[in-house]
């Protein structure tokens, strides 16, 4: 596992301003070992030019997976950088293969928007963007602490009851302001799609009857595989309200060993009758 952090302003007003967060994101993943495939036409972050309008994608890159289930079964993500409202914003698809020229063929996912939505003045702020990965997953957290204008997307890999990658497919999702999509992938000769919701990752419960001792619960504790709200590490739900400030660091036992996330802006609406939940983000 890896971990890269970034420092970006969520603006596309100028080709510069595009250029400078889309290649931060660009390098971070290259750092953490999401690498790009060899095909033809990808982004040149030296030349290319802003976003004009709304959902504009001027710039793709296609990555793809490196751990050793890649081979039985492939998993290529296309990412197109551009626009939201205005705002800085990403287009992510996952599929099984391309044709070489960045397109995907065969059997894909829908084609996922990622962004700010925000319609008001540009941001002017620096915010902490945070990438993660590693065999099987990659983890995109971007502008964190930005309000309306940060968003995220993941895919993971489907772990086992004792969180171990699978080859049964992978969870795509994606958030921003208020709005979330996950989607269960699944390998090739499953249903297809097997599994898709609108509504958020998996439930940390900060107070209450799901503490003790000082020790969170999370839940579901045991994986249905293709539920979308299955434990994945890229990210859990907290309730915005107990659980720390934006910016620190919080450990969780999940599948029974510790992981690091941080807390960040990231709405996610309301869950079990808890409004003002956010996301907590995989940082290790």
């Amino acid at each position: 596992m890896a971990t890269s952090i970034f420092w970006g302003t969520n603006k596309v007003d100028t080709d510069a301003n595009f250029r400078l967060w889309g290649k931060g994101v660009s390098d971070a993943m290259d750092a953490v070992g999401f690498t790009k495939t060899a095909d033809t036409g990808q982004v040149d972050w030296a030349l290319v030019a802003k976003p004009v309008g709304v959902h504009d994608y001027p710039g793709y890159e296609i990555r793809a997976f490196t751990d050793t289930i890649q081979a039985s079964t492939p998993i290529i993500v296309k990412i197109e950088y551009g626009s939201g409202q205005y705002q800085g914003g990403v287009r992510v698809t996952v599929g099984r293969e391309t044709d070489g020229a960045g397109n995907l063929i065969g059997e894909t996912t829908s084609s996922m928007r990622c962004e700010s939505p925000y319609s008001g003045t540009a941001d002017s702020g620096s915010h902490p963007c945070i990438i993660c990965g590693g065999d099987g997953h990659i983890e995109v957290f971007l502008f964190i602490d930005a309000g309306s204008y940060n968003f995220a997307f993941w895919v993971s890999r489907v772990k086992d009851d004792e969180g171990a990658d699978t080859d049964l497919g992978i969870d795509l999702g994606v958030q921003y302001q208020n709005s979330s999509f996950q989607v269960f992938f699944p390998k090739k000769g499953l249903q297809y799609p097997l599994a898709g919701t609108s509504a958020p990752t998996c439930l940390a419960p900060g107070v209450g009857p799901f503490s003790y001792a000082g020790n969170l619960g999370i839940f579901p504790v045991c994986t249905g595989l293709g539920y979308v709200a299955n434990p994945n590490l890229s990210a859990l739900v907290w309730d915005g309200v107990s659980i720390n400030s934006v910016g620190s660091v919080i450990t969780i036992n999940v599948f029974g060993d510790p992981h690091d996330f941080m807390i960040t802006t990231l709405a996610t609406g309301t869950i079990n009758g808890m409004s003002g939940c956010k996301l907590a983000v995989r940082y290790e």
